[in-house]
């Protein structure tokens, strides 16, 4: 009755997509805080939504339609969302405008590379270029590193400009594995400690 596949790993996806939106609608009601915290949960679900795949038993027809909905769903969690949180933290000078279509165009042109090249890239160790969901850590750290400065905005313009170039840049970045299931995880608990108790 329905399109697509019924299965665990496309339920976190769509889950870690839903949890992007809803960070979307509350950095624009000012809940910015609230809304990091979603967008923290949505890479996390995003880290594991992978795992999960890989230890099951998924036809190849699963498999090729969860790479491409977890691509999709990449765009509007850490493509567009983290630029409309900024938006939304008050991130809407002119220059604005133009750092929000850089990033987002840089998100798409990182995915489009990516799934152009998965094939080549199986067996590697790396990366190229800054993989996008990065930004569910780069963006809410910003935003805790620079609260004591009062400078949180300008951070988070920052981190925007950045991620953008190192997305579309040959950078190697290692890819995630063993320990880093467990560091990302905690990193990730810790900041949605701090960001809670300062939200409130």
């Amino acid at each position: 009755m329905f399109l697509g596949y019924p299965n665990l790993p496309n339920a976190l996806t769509l889950t870690g997509l839903a949890l992007a939106m809803g960070a979307v609608l509350l950095s624009l009601s000012g809940r910015v805080e609230l809304a990091l915290i979603a967008l923290i949960l949505s890479g996390l679900l995003d880290l594991f939504d992978g795992v999960v795949a890989r230890k099951m038993r998924l036809s190849e027809a699963e498999r090729s339609f969860g790479i491409q909905i977890d691509s999709i769903a990449d765009m509007g969690s850490f493509g567009v969302a983290p630029a409309l949180i900024a938006w939304g933290a008050g991130a809407s000078h002119p220059w604005d405008v133009a750092l929000v279509l850089l990033y987002a165009g840089a998100a798409a042109t990182r995915l489009a590379w990516f799934n152009t090249h998965t094939a080549t890239a199986a067996g590697a160790r790396v990366y190229t270029g800054l993989p996008v969901t990065f930004a569910a850590l780069v963006m809410p750290l910003a935003w805790l590193a620079a609260r004591p400065a009062g400078a949180q905005l300008a951070a988070m313009e920052l981190s925007l400009g950045v991620m953008a170039l190192l997305f579309v840049s040959r950078l190697p970045i290692r890819k995630p594995s063993g320990v880093a299931y467990l560091i990302f995880p905690l990193l990730a608990a810790g900041m949605i400690a701090a960001l809670a108790v300062i939200g409130g």
